[in-house]
């Protein structure tokens, strides 16, 4: 298969001249690029690049909307072994889309509409089904396309123009599901918002999200007893946990764990702007609340470096606003200002950098092992074979047997019937003690069970 799509790449130009073939040969590309193997998805997807240069508005049309109905089809179900598929699917979607970002709009706007839709039903009847529509892979997966393409394409003006309800749809997704047990939901689509907001440069409100994520942890560490689990649990793969998954450590960890890379990655977002000490007051007095009521020292120590941080950050920010004479109500003074504090180093960034070296280096590690661990043979167990005897050790023990019933004064120089006869009877008696073995054995047991039955009889007469 392989082989036979390295030649349909070099076919594409010829598909062309056949307008009535190049539906179908879309759609079949369109079904590997979505359900085949990683090489033969990366190459339909190079086909599909090839192809977008020489279509009509309409073929565009028809492609962009099958593919996106594909992907949708395949991220319906998201584990660890299915990730790295979809999110390539995402990448080779959102480049795509790029190409021909006029007719994207037109794509992304039919679907943001729907997304709305459904979003809408379910923040007004808030009946289980209208709640599902939202709350699953597939919606998670189209708000992180869309924030994709937007990020990428902002200079366009009409994928621009989709940034405000893209957001608000998120928002929204937000809103609906307050619980602890949609924590890991609410952190996907803040961490959609801090990529878009590093992307398009515009201010999105993601601190919030993250508060109320911080003191409902807070919570879950005072009415609920940690309980140890050997599950591992990874925000990555999961939207939604159960009661009893609340309780346990490994939840907690990687709760932790993405409140820690999340509130690190979005405050070196805004470091260098000049409204940073203000931007971060909520978040130094929640973070201080945490740190003076919480009794996990793991968790404790991760807060305290961010706040410490944090804190001499925006102590600087704010002592180079004192020395520099700035107008806030000129626009050119506040940029200029902060391109000086782009240029300079801080600490939160100085420290975020350091960590995500440290935690690509752990990621490395971690594949390697994997790899390793695939690569390594499970040792097999080979039963010993039973090895048949030579006809020379069958004379052997013969010979061996016909010594241990040889007659006393019997000679050696016997005539060759009389051997013949010995021999005959030696291989009769071999056959004897061969099968008689087991018979003597359960006579055996037989005899025992008998004499104790006698001793028992014996005993009940006398008593």
């Amino acid at each position: 298969m392989l082989q036979l799509m390295k030649h349909v790449l070099e076919l594409v130009p010829f598909y062309l001249c056949y307008h009535k073939l190049v539906k179908i040969f879309i759609k079949q590309l369109i079904e590997l690029w979505g359900t085949s193997e990683d090489s033969i998805r990366i190459i339909s997807f190079r086909c599909l690049l090839k192809l977008m240069n020489n279509l009509n508005e309409k073929q565009i049309k028809f492609t962009f909307n099958n593919l996106y109905l594909s992907c949708m089809r395949n991220c319906r179900f998201t584990n660890a072994t299915s990730l790295p598929s979809i999110n390539f699917m995402k990448q080779s979607l959102v480049e795509l889309y790029c190409l021909k970002p006029d007719v994207a709009y037109n794509c992304c706007f039919t679907f943001l509409q729907q997304m709305a839709r459904h979003l809408h039903s379910a923040l007004q009847s808030k009946k289980k089904e209208s709640l599902q529509s939202v709350n699953n892979w597939q919606f998670c997966h189209s708000m992180s396309i869309w924030g994709q393409l937007v990020g990428q394409k902002n200079d366009n003006k009409f994928i621009k123009s989709l940034q405000h309800p893209l957001v608000e749809i998120i928002l929204g997704c937000v809103r609906l599901n307050h619980s602890p047990a949609y924590m890991p939901l609410r952190l996907f689509c803040a961490r959609v918002l801090a990529r878009l907001s590093e992307q398009t440069s515009v201010y999105i409100p993601v601190l919030p999200i993250i508060l109320e994520v911080i003191s409902q942890l807070l919570q879950l560490f005072k009415s609920t007893p940690k309980q140890t689990s050997m599950k591992s649990c990874t925000f990555a793969c999961c939207l939604r946990m159960n009661k009893n998954e609340l309780k346990e450590k490994a939840f907690l960890d990687a709760a932790m764990d993405e409140i820690f890379e999340l509130l690190l990655y979005y405050c070196s977002l805004y470091s260098h702007t000049v409204g940073f000490p203000e931007l971060v007051l909520p978040l130094t007095i929640q973070l201080k609340k945490f740190i003076k009521s919480s009794r996990a020292e793991n968790y404790v120590k991760k807060l305290k470096q961010v706040h410490e941080k944090i804190l001499s950050t925006s102590e600087n920010i704010k002592k180079k606003r004192r020395q520099a004479s700035i107008d806030i109500r000129n626009q050119d003074s506040l940029s200029s200002f902060e391109e000086t504090l782009r240029g300079e180093t801080n600490d939160i960034k100085k420290f975020y950098d350091s960590w995500m070296k440290l935690r690509i280096k752990q990621l490395e590690m971690l594949a390697s092992k994997k790899e390793q661990i695939c690569k390594d043979k499970l040792p097999e167990i080979k039963k010993p074979s039973i090895r048949e005897k030579s006809e020379e050790e069958k004379e052997k023990d013969k010979k061996k047997i016909k010594s241990l019933f040889k007659i006393n004064g019997q000679d050696d120089g016997d005539d060759e019937d009389d051997d013949e006869e010995e021999d005959d009877d030696v291989e009769r008696l071999t056959c004897f003690c061969l099968f008689a073995n087991p018979l003597l054995t359960v006579w055996a047991d037989v005899s025992d069970f008998i004499a104790s039955a006698w001793d028992v009889l014996i005993d009940f007469i006398l008593a």
